[in-house]
């Protein structure tokens, strides 16, 4: 059918394929312009699996062009999981959109590898690098939309998947129409009022073609049996518009999930005490003052903004519940990368650095890099002494530091001398008394003579190597970042 895009003075709609084909065209016309906020000349990336659900996107966007303006361009992810058969959608979604005379933007991707390395399931995986490469393509070609095919059949799958997952409020939302993906870029599903049937219809009516994915109809995937098993068995036995009625559910939790979302918004930044790219603190005795549930949504929170976990279980959020209550030094891990941290008066979230053991032979005077810090030791003159208040520069009497030292982690039973006391005190109990945190403990180095202690860098030195009224010479320790050391060295050259 040689359809294009009609209204009343142009010509009169006659067939019932024609009434189907325009009612159709219209309501995602209203959806986009008075809902989604798409305006005239809109730079849309159309999101092409070579399916029918993202083939009637295209088709539709064509046709809305004609009368919008929109400049629309297509993109496409090999997931390369069904070997021949992905590279033959590409070269489909390629073919097509040279016949609507678009542009088509494809990627591979090494999903297995990605899920088995990040502790992922397949469709995890592949949704997460689909998006990656969407949202490059994007930035980079300045779209201001990318749009997917989703329908009301995905979202009411998605609302059942995730319940049978243990999700909270969020999860059970279904899938939001619109989404902001950044400060200038929209996620939208122009087709998310729009069921299976009528997709399906509007694809037979305009003769389009499309790609079958046989994976869609394997029971080894959840999803697939949500859609093929679960939901026509309900509508069948207990409710034929099943689709329609968890929509409308997904609806009314979407907007209680809004209400509590502004509470946790406005609790969070209250609530986190240090933040980093690598971890933040929490305050438990303010954490404790919440309910549980809102606990778990402030978890839910933390755990997909800040270290953009794709999905939260309900036993994530139980697992850190729990941890609340529990003993210092307790530990939950979210996944292989990031755990959290039961410590006194704070729960840590930390990724999981590369943590390698230090043991350096180095020598009394001299320059040394360790993991992108670099120790500086040299003898000075006890007139040059210049005390501060930063921990990384240290004195030494430099006659009682012998000639070959160590530069190492600390270990458990390590014990030394702290300046100002005349004990023994074990380095766990001093980090501890010093408020030091589990995650940033696991990092701490010790310069050590043989078995002896002389200095927890960045802490403390030991008293038995302190400087003295009787002490002649001056051994001068300065622990820096490479970075600082170069910066400082650069400066003073101009």
């Amino acid at each position: 059918m040689d359809f294009k895009w009609l209204n009343s003075k142009q010509k009169r709609i006659s067939t019932p394929e024609e009434r189907f084909v325009n009612d159709i065209l219209t309501r995602v016309e209203k959806f986009l312009i008075n809902e989604l906020f798409v305006d005239e000349g809109s730079k849309v990336l159309l999101a092409v699996s070579g399916g029918i659900d993202s083939v009637v996107m295209l088709d539709i966007f064509s046709e809305l062009s004609e009368k919008y303006n929109f400049q629309l361009s297509v993109a496409h992810y090999n997931h390369c999981l069904r070997g021949k058969n992905s590279d033959e959608d590409e070269s489909f979604v390629k073919s097509i959109s040279d016949n609507y005379s678009l542009k088509c933007y494809c990627a591979k991707g090494r999903v297995r590898e990605y899920a088995k390395k990040n502790s992922l399931t397949i469709e995890q995986s592949a949704r997460i690098l689909r998006y990656l490469f969407l949202n490059r393509i994007a930035s980079t070609k300045g779209s201001t939309f990318i749009a997917t095919a989703h329908t009301l059949n995905d979202s009411a799958e998605t609302l059942l998947f995730n319940l049978m997952r243990g999700s909270g409020l969020t999860g059970l939302s279904g899938i939001p129409p619109r989404r902001k993906l950044g400060k200038t870029l929209t996620i939208i599903r122009p087709l998310i009022n729009l069921t299976k049937e009528e997709v399906i219809g509007y694809a037979r009516y305009r003769n389009l073609s499309w790609r079958e994915d046989e994976t869609n109809t394997l029971l080894y995937y959840t999803r697939n049996k949500i859609r093929h098993t679960l939901i026509p068995l309900i509508k069948e036995q207990f409710n034929p518009s099943i689709i329609e009625t968890l929509n409308r559910t997904a609806r009314l939790i979407s907007s209680a999930d809004k209400l509590i979302q502004g509470q946790v918004e406005r609790s969070i930044d209250n609530l986190i005490e240090i933040k980093n790219g690598n971890y933040i603190n929490l305050k438990l005795p303010l954490l404790k003052t919440f309910d549980e549930f809102i606990q778990g949504e402030l978890f839910h929170y933390i755990l997909s903004k800040y270290f953009q976990i794709p999905f939260i279980t309900q036993n994530i959020i139980q697992g850190l519940n729990n941890l609340i209550d529990s003993s210092v030094g307790n530990v939950f891990w979210i996944n292989n990368q990031l755990h959290c941290i039961r410590d006194r008066n704070v729960l840590v979230f930390a990724r999981v650095k590369d943590t390698r053991k230090v043991n350096l032979s180095i020598e009394k005077v001299g320059e040394f890099e360790i993991n992108g810090k670099k120790l500086i030791l040299k003898k000075l003159k006890k007139r040059n002494v210049r005390f501060s208040q930063d921990k990384n520069v240290e004195y030494f009497d430099y006659d009682l530091v012998p000639q070959n030292l160590i530069i190492r982690t600390w270990e458990t039973g390590d014990s030394f001398v702290p300046l100002g006391m005349s004990g023994t005190v074990k380095v766990s109990d001093f980090l501890t008394n010093n408020k030091v945190s589990t995650v940033d403990r696991a990092n701490v180095l010790v310069l050590t003579a043989k078995q002896e202690i002389i200095w927890v860098l960045g802490h403390r030195i030991s008293n038995k190597f302190k400087i003295t009224d009787k002490t002649e010479k001056i051994l001068k320790a300065d622990f820096k970042d490479i970075y600082k050391v170069n910066s400082a060295k650069k400066s003073k050259l101009r």
